[in-house]
Formats: C-alpha cells, structure tokens, sequence
C-alpha cells in the first residue's frame, strides 16, 4: 500500500499515543500540528548531513547562469528549482569531479564552463516512492515533535529522538546504502556505499 501525508502522520501519532486524523488538511488540533510540522521533517530528514537517499537522488547538467560572479569565480550555475541538497560535482559521465566550488544561495560557483551535479529533490506530494526504511525513520523524527507539540511530553519526544538516531537513522541509512552496486574496471562488482 503507497503511503500518504496523511498515513504517516497517523503512524507518527500512533507513536506518541494520540489519535487518528482522518486527513491531514482536516480541521482538528492533531491535523493542524501535523500539516505544521510535517513538511519541516520530511525536508530535514532529506538533507539530512552525510544522508544520501538514493530514492529521492538525481542528477543533471546545469545551465550555465547569464551572469558572472562579482569575483572569486569565472562561472555560475542555477540549482533545479526541485534541488533540496546539492551532493557534489560531477563529470559527464557521473564520477566525482573533485573541484572548488561553492554553494551560495541556489547558486553553483565554479570555475569549470559545464557543471553536471548530483542532488537530493524535494519528495514531498510523493510519498508512494517512500521506501519502508525512509518512512520509519520519517515517522520516529515526526513522532518526536508531535510529543513535543501536542502530548506536551518532553521526555517522551527525548525518547523517541534518541531512538530515531540511535536505531532507526542508522538502520534507514544502512538499508539505503545497499541499493546499488557498481561493476569495477576489473570485472568484479561491490555494493555501492558513496552514492553511485
């Protein structure tokens, strides 16, 4: 079954012991805090430091910007209006292209005339491609503001947050790196761990 803004937050409420909401845009306290809240985690889960979700990853070349940096850089380059997180330069081929480059704003300053990335997109209204290990950990981090914001329950949001990062951020994580492996220049292959 996809899931939807609406079932993950009564997972999340579930968790923290409070009731179900019927919709998420329903008219009661606990579909109010969850429409406030709800957007915030998912974005904070995506871009997540050193998380690299491969169900919510693409890649691109950007266009190169009319405009030239003021100084310090020879070029500039939009990010994709859907760009959450920038993960890195890459070349046309998809392997990491170790460079300078700086990340102002939505902008891309480099010094390269052609700019491919690699990039976490915005999933929210998206929800169906969720995987179950993503959605686990989305629902402990809600969870754990929704004991805050409606259960009024701090150590009960302490205990979750710590669960979230101590068994369920890794577990996601770990579950997320095993989607992919990559065929050496030797023949042989190995789990993809960095992205690719």
């Amino acid at each position: 079954m996809a899931e939807s803004k609406t079932s993950i937050c009564n997972l999340a409420l579930n968790e923290i012991g409070n009731s179900r909401i019927s919709d998420i845009d329903d008219n009661n306290e606990n579909a109010r805090v969850c429409r406030l809240l709800y957007s915030q985690t998912l974005d904070e889960l995506l871009t997540w430091p050193l998380a690299r979700w491969k169900f919510a990853m693409a890649r691109g070349q950007l266009s190169e910007d009319a405009n030239t940096p003021d100084f310090g850089w020879d070029y500039q380059f939009p990010l994709p209006s859907n760009c959450k997180k920038l993960l890195e330069i890459v070349t046309d081929d998809g392997d990491v292209k170790n460079i300078p480059y700086e990340l102002e704003g939505k902008m891309v300053l480099i010094n390269d005339d052609e700019c491919y990335v690699r990039y976490i997109i915005d999933k929210e209204d998206a929800e169906g491609d969720f995987p179950p290990w993503f959605i686990n950990a989305l629902v402990k981090l809600l969870a754990s503001r929704l004991a805050q914001r409606l259960a009024k329950n701090p150590q009960l949001a302490r205990t979750i947050y710590e669960e979230f990062l101590k068994v369920v951020l890794p577990q996601a994580l770990g579950a997320d790196a095993e989607q992919g492996y990559v065929d050496n220049e030797d023949g042989s292959y190995t789990w993809a761990t960095a992205g690719r």
